[in-house]
């Protein structure tokens, strides 16, 4: 049978062709790889060749407090978790620049996914590695409340690092608030492994003494960020690459203040702003405005210029939100802060009581109908042999003679009157205040005779002039410490001087024949001849009231003596001491409404490590328990060169800091 009689039709050589071609299919399809009978003789199935994984993604939770990415903690996701040496993303967020995130790839993706939305005017980077061509050139990054729409919030090209652990600050322009944030790397330095070691976002703000400041943008020039609008300094300048803006300050305590100011930028006056809006608020969410200012000019480089506001309320924040400058790009200003002013107290001296003033004499009514002065009295008074005796509530203590250095700080100081024995509070508080207002009148007041004697200039009950000179024998208990008024270290000073000699005065005068207890606007005109004054006893004014009290005052030359009528009140770390002199003087701490002095030289539960001051805040419980009394200058006026500032007390020795006060004052049995 030939090929023709099986296949009708078809030619033989075609159908040879045809199983030549299947014959060669099946043998190609054959291996020794894939035998089709193994030597068991059981069929093999056909191994399937595998394919290699792509690389998953990688999640870590990074907890509140210990990244640099907003949101109070969260997620943070790699496109790839193909890490080298384990260095995976969450190192990317670990405040850490000696860790890094590390993959080899180029390009690729990280997502952080704050646990709640938040909002960013900056970000940095932080370069990791030995080598420069692992770090990222190209990059962008994105933000989204959604993970579906990303909103490009800033790009970069071309950067470069200059060494391991390099910070580079980004700032950016945004407004929005955003639940995730993605960095999206598209190409390092050349390397094969790109390498990351902190990825941080925040709003730019700066800490200072004064509280935080914080611009509405994060561009600046360089050296001329937000921290120098509150530096103190006009020759410094802050600039921002906009023409409106707001700065926003955040005050340490809710404060009070009724003016601003603002002073010009060295730079040009193009600069300048010309019309902005105060605002405060309490909440950092609704705000009140304070005043607006349009159209204003400053005529020259550093001038201030200052803005009174009505304002009955404290604020946390505060922010000055600039709306159009003089026509340059930028806007400069050297200084910008608040403050408080007062013009007068006339409106609260309708709460006042004890007024002192005396028809008779200028002494004050306490004068009034008092011995008059004979030529044997003022012969008497200043011979110094003549010495007082001890007053009666201390009547064991006597007389020993000690060194006398008047001024051991080189002036008259508050720190030199430091209350031990005697229960004279009220006299020691208003030396103080005389040391603390008018220093160059306590000078003024003693002449050192070179002999160890000292005489003192005062007035007699009539207000004329009297002489009473002392030697420097000074009271004692044991003949080694002065139980008097003395300075730090055991040091007789000027104030145990006058102590002595108002002892002395009062043995012709019997004004107040024991001191124990003496007022202090009995002292004051012993040494001024004015003892005109007046009170506001407690819970009288709100403590806002009794700031104003003590800055009009005090710019007045005024001598001001304030007491507690509540004992053990917390109040800067110590307590109050009640039925007892404090000086009043401006604030130490700018938060608080006002400071007062302990004439111990230290406070309960503190010793004497800041000199007895104690910052009196606004909280609504410590000002209602204080009272004023004010008293004139009289002659000190005279010596008022300067106001008076904040008192800084003079650096001590630690032995100079402890107090020593009789336990019979410590307890309150005499003050």
């Amino acid at each position: 049978m030939d090929l023709k009689t099986i296949v009708p039709g078809i030619h033989p050589k075609s159908i040879l062709f045809l199983l030549i071609l299947v014959l060669s299919i099946f043998l190609t399809n054959c291996s020794d790889d894939d035998p089709i009978v193994d030597d068991g003789g059981s069929v093999e199935k056909e191994k399937e060749k595998e394919e290699p994984e792509a690389p998953t993604t990688f999640s870590a939770r990074v907890s509140y407090g210990s990244t640099g990415l907003p949101g109070g903690g969260g997620v943070i996701t790699s496109e790839f978790s193909d890490f080298i040496a384990g260095n995976d993303a969450s190192r990317i967020a670990d405040r850490n620049k000696n860790t890094m995130v590390e993959l080899p790839y180029s390009s690729f993706y990280i997502i952080w996914a704050g646990s709640n939305d938040s909002f960013i005017n900056q970000y940095m980077l932080t370069s990791a590695g030995d080598s420069r061509d692992g770090d990222p050139k190209k990059w962008t990054l994105h933000g989204s409340n959604d993970k579906k729409e990303w909103k490009v919030l800033d790009e970069q090209s071309n950067q470069q690092f200059a060494f391991e652990g390099e910070m580079k600050i980004y700032p950016i322009l945004n407004e929005e608030r955003f639940k995730y944030y993605k960095l999206e790397i598209k190409e390092n330095s050349g390397g094969k492994v790109t390498r990351i070691a902190e990825w941080a976002m925040n709003i730019y703000s700066v800490e200072t003494d004064m509280g935080e400041l914080r611009p509405q943008f994060a561009f600046h020039e360089d050296g001329k960020g937000v921290e120098k609008v509150m530096d103190g300094d006009p020759e410094t300048t802050f600039s921002t690459p906009f023409d409106s803006f707001y700065v926003q300050w955040n005050v340490k305590e809710p404060t009070f203040y009724n003016h601003y100011f603002i002073t010009s930028a060295p730079d040009h006056s193009t600069s300048d702003p010309k019309s902005w809006i105060l605002y405060g608020s309490v909440n950092n969410q609704y705000w009140v405005k304070l005043d607006e200012q349009t159209n204003q000019q400053f005529t020259g480089r550093g001038e201030t210029k200052a803005f009174p506001f009505d304002n009955e309320n404290i604020f946390k924040f505060f922010r000055l939100e600039v709306n159009e400058n003089h026509g340059d790009k930028s806007t400069c200003i050297a200084e910008w802060g608040l403050k408080v002013i007062y013009t007068g107290i006339e409106d609260l001296m309708k709460h006042a009581s004890g007024f002192s003033y005396s028809s008779q004499t200028p002494m004050g009514s306490h004068y009034a109908n008092r011995h008059v002065t004979t030529d044997d009295d003022r012969t008497w008074l200043m011979d110094p042999t003549n010495e007082p005796p001890a007053p009666g509530h201390v009547s064991h203590l006597y007389l020993r003679e000690f060194p006398v250095s008047l001024y051991p700080f080189g002036k008259s100081s508050p720190a030199d009157v430091n209350q031990h024995a005697i229960g004279n509070c009220g006299a020691l508080a208003a030396m103080a205040s005389m040391a603390y207002i008018y220093p160059n009148f306590v000078k003024a007041l003693i002449t050192d005779n070179g002999d160890n004697t000292y005489t003192v200039d005062m007035f007699d009950p009539q207000g004329k002039p009297v002489q009473v000179t002392v030697t420097n024998k000074f009271l004692t208990g044991n003949g080694k410490n002065i139980d008097a008024v003395s300075g730090k270290n055991n040091t007789a000073t000027w104030a145990t001087v006058l102590e002595k000699a108002i002892m002395k005065y009062n043995v012709i005068y019997k004004v107040n024949p024991d001191i124990g207890g003496i007022g202090s606007e009995h002292v004051v005109p012993l040494f001024t001849g004015n003892g005109n004054s007046f009170a506001f006893s407690p819970g009288k004014l709100t403590g806002r009231e009794l700031a104003r009290v003590v800055s009009v005052c005090l710019d007045q030359g005024k001598f001001i003596i304030g007491g507690f009528n509540q004992g053990g009140l917390p109040v800067d770390n110590s307590e109050t001491v009640t039925g007892h002199a404090y000086t009043i003087m401006h604030p130490t701490d700018k938060n608080a409404l006002f400071s007062m002095r302990n004439p111990w030289g230290g406070n309960p539960k503190v010793d004497g490590v800041l000199d007895g001051v104690l910052n009196i805040p606004d909280d609504g419980v410590i000002p209602p328990t204080i009272d004023f009394r004010i008293v004139d200058p009289g002659i000190a006026i005279n010596y008022g060169d300067e106001k008076p500032v904040s008192y800084t007390p003079p650096t001590m020795s630690k032995s100079g800091m402890k107090m020593r006060v009789a336990s019979y004052l410590l307890n309150n049995e005499i003050k």
